[in-house]
């Protein structure tokens, strides 16, 4: 989170487990605020499964995008080249639409 005075502090990694039809699509997305380097991280539990992952900024235009298999256990986004805000990602795949929001300082 950034206050007022433009201090920083990083949040806490979250595990997150979406559960839809008695499955769970498992990942995690570290680290959140950042400086650009974003990692994705996709546990061996996971079924294999085609994603996108779109990143959109507040106005929900999609300014980087990434098409990957849930195979690939680690996925790295360098979004340095985009302006200081928050962004929202979405994880599509044939049976989830997840969306979580970043923020980029």
């Amino acid at each position: 989170m950034v206050d007022i005075d433009g201090q920083f502090q990083y949040s806490p990694t979250r595990h997150v487990i979406f559960e839809k039809n008695n499955q769970a699509l498992d990942y995690r997305i570290y680290p959140n605020p950042s400086t650009g380097l974003i990692t994705f991280e996709f546990p061996a539990t996971t079924q294999n499964e085609n994603l996108v992952i779109n990143i959109t900024n507040m106005t929900g235009r999609v300014v980087q995008q990434y098409k990957c298999t849930s195979e690939d256990r680690l996925i790295q986004m360098n979004l340095s080249n985009l302006p200081r805000s928050t962004y929202f990602v979405q994880i599509r795949c044939s049976t989830y639409d997840i969306i979580e929001k970043i923020i980029l300082h």
